[in-house]
């Protein structure tokens, strides 16, 4: 069974408001991530990634200045002697007018800062045993400092779904769809719990979704009247290479995303459509290779691999068997997938459907998804350290739910069941926004942590304090505030679909 591109009726809808619905949803978006954010950085790596941010800001280098009490962590020494981080640049330079506007606003003032509703950021003046004690910072400043950058995240998240929102009108061949499945990903999945940390996975979701939001616009099977296609091509391999320079695994996108360029091109211009993907990339991965030289003294390396016997204490990751990954990745109690975003599993049942709109489009999700967990589950760090759920996956999360715009669009009696499902998976988001995953990781830490369901996230966070900054001072459990919460959001989200589901059926 073959299904045509949108019928002339669909396209005139979509061609009469193009952006119908798209600044709405963003800013409800934005407004949602806004209040479940933490206002503070939690993780070692992202406490790298600000000092190095502020250095950038402040001193116009990339070297950190003051090392992390986990001696070594994050850093290598560069070639005049300085520290360097061993993340990609990408998210450090775009902290930096988050920084500065901080910078700007609290000047040296303890008094601006003691105001400033920040989360306690755990790597600086001992913040984690302060977080733990429930107390509050003796020094305010840094803590403040770290609240603005933060916001990276949050508006890095609302993009990514905004992002999303454009790249899945397409694939559903209208509006309805497409906004339901938009608010699946930014509601219904990991993307809101982690828009609220400073990893850089939001900042490279949102690049690597927005470099398929392009490539589908060259798609004929989707697009009445493709856009350009080597212009097009040339655009997602730009973005793809960003999201490159903000997370290094995100390379993995580039292949299938270069070989989908190349299959919806007309015949005789496959190899050519190919290039000017692979041409676009060219550029931040040139600066990506220039920046390593830069810093090490080789155009490949990051820094992870100055010190091998350091690299190996730290616990950076090397290739491994990939079984243990794999069980883990998709079915741990601390780690899996289809644990932690239960809503991935529609995505995956809704995959026929998308075959039967984009053949091509399919299998470049499949490609994509078999390629990013078969390598992080042979990688020893596939855990991704200390996070709620599989961090390494999370950039993959969006993929695996576009085939729901195209299962949604094909049938008109799904919407009951999607309705559900959305419901479902919103208030197991709300419970993983709300709570502090971090500081329960920390307190409940053990061999086997991410294997034992005594200590898992999912069935303990409601132990963990209040995450959001303006609830965290107020001693309010977990559980109430998500029963609050729920309260709220989930008749909205009902509402929303049932709308979306009327117009659906009156179109």
């Amino acid at each position: 069974m073959s299904v045509a591109p949108p019928g002339p009726r669909s396209a005139a809808a979509g061609a009469g408001r193009p952006h119908g619905g798209a600044p709405g949803f963003a800013f409800a978006i934005l407004l949602l991530y806004a209040l479940t954010t933490y206002g503070g950085i939690r993780s070692p790596d992202g406490e790298v990634v600000y000092r190095s941010c502020e250095a950038l800001g402040a001193r116009g280098t990339f070297a950190v200045a003051e090392g992390l009490e986990w001696r070594g962590f994050g850093t290598a020494p560069g070639r005049d002697g300085h520290f360097y981080p061993v993340f990609g640049p990408l998210q450090t330079v775009a902290c930096v007018p988050f920084d500065r506007l901080g910078a700007v606003w609290l000047g040296e003032s303890e008094v601006r800062a003691e105001r400033t509703p920040a989360g306690i950021s755990y790597h600086v003046d001992r913040g984690l045993f302060t977080a733990v004690r429930g107390g509050r910072p003796a020094a305010p400043l840094p803590h403040a400092r770290r609240f603005f950058a933060s916001w990276l995240n949050v508006v890095a998240g609302a993009a990514a779904a905004l992002l999303f929102l454009l790249l899945a009108r397409p694939v559903a061949g209208g509006r309805e769809a497409a906004l339901y499945a938009a608010l699946l990903c930014a509601s219904g999945s990991l993307a809101w719990p982690y828009a609220g940390t400073f990893f850089s996975e939001p900042l490279a979701g949102a690049l690597a979704v927005g470099a398929l939001a392009l490539l589908v616009r060259t798609d004929p099977r989707l697009v009445p009247a493709p856009a350009a296609g080597p212009v097009a091509a040339a655009g997602a391999g730009l973005l793809a290479g960003l999201s490159t320079t903000a997370h290094l695994t995100s390379a993995l996108f580039l292949p299938p995303f270069a070989l989908y360029a190349a299959a919806v091109a007309p015949a005789g211009r496959r190899g050519r459509r190919a290039a000017a993907f692979l041409a676009g990339t060219v550029p931040p991965l040139a600066a990506l290779a220039l920046y390593d030289q830069a810093r090490f003294g080789a155009l490949l390396e990051t820094g992870r691999g100055v010190d091998p016997a350091a690299a190996a204490a730290l616990g950076y990751g090397r290739f491994t068997a990939p079984w243990e990954g794999l069980a883990g990745l998709l079915g741990s109690s601390g780690k899996g997938l289809f644990f932690y975003c239960p809503a991935v599993l529609l995505g995956l049942g809704a995959w026929p459907a998308l075959r039967r709109r984009s053949p091509a489009l399919a299998w470049t999700l499949a490609g994509t998804a078999l390629l990013r967990v078969g390598f992080v589950a042979a990688r020893s760090d596939w855990h991704g350290g200390f996070a709620l759920g599989p961090r390494l996956l999370v950039t993959l999360v969006p993929f695996l739910l576009l085939p729901v715009a195209a299962w949604l669009a094909e049938e008109p009696r799904r919407w009951r069941v999607a309705g559900l499902v959305l419901l479902a998976a919103a208030a197991q988001q709300l419970y993983f926004a709300l709570a502090e995953p971090f500081v329960y990781l920390h307190l409940t830490n053990r061999p086997d942590g991410d294997w034992a369901w005594a200590v898992s996230p999912l069935l303990h966070l409601w132990e963990a304090p209040l995450a959001p900054f303006w609830l965290a001072r107020s001693g309010l459990p977990v559980a109430l505030v998500w029963l609050a919460g729920a309260l709220l959001l989930l008749p909205l989200l009902g509402l929303a679909t049932a709308r979306l589901a009327r117009r659906a059926a009156g179109a």
